[in-house]
């Protein structure tokens, strides 16, 4: 999570599940990731530095078939499998607090954390991080 330019949250960890696509991994994570967004969001706001009203939180997301699922509640043959917890994320998206936003992979910072990059992809992931 970013915070004024600046990483204040990050968390990496293997997956706890089998997951038979890509939709399938990045949807869980992206609920993860909501209700971190929400909990750092209701911290600032407790700090004064954010109002709870505001427009909501840009929540990036590189899977166009995740980002699909936060934003309708239809359920398919390979979606009705995932678990109800995992949808908490279109609770927080439909009540405001985020905006799920698609994004390119060449975009994505956290690839370089998690893909293996060659030198110009690299130096652009160093930029993204503020790493010179």
């Amino acid at each position: 999570m970013l915070l004024a330019g600046g990483p204040i949250s990050w968390r990496s960890h293997l997956q706890t599940s089998v997951a038979l696509s890509s939709n399938e991994a990045k949807y869980p994570a992206a609920s993860d990731a909501a209700r971190e967004v929400e909990w750092l969001a209701r911290l600032v706001a407790d700090m004064g530095l954010y109002a709870t009203d505001a427009t909501p939180i840009t929540f990036y997301m590189d899977n166009k078939g995740a980002n699909d699922l936060v934003r309708t509640s239809f359920v398919s043959r390979r979606s009705k499998y995932i678990d109800i917890r995992y949808h908490y994320v279109r609770d927080i998206a439909a009540r405001g607090i985020i905006n799920p936003t698609p994004i390119g992979t060449r975009d994505m910072a956290v690839d370089g954390f998690t893909k293996p990059l060659a030198e110009v992809p690299f130096k652009r992931f160093r930029s993204q991080i503020g790493v010179l």
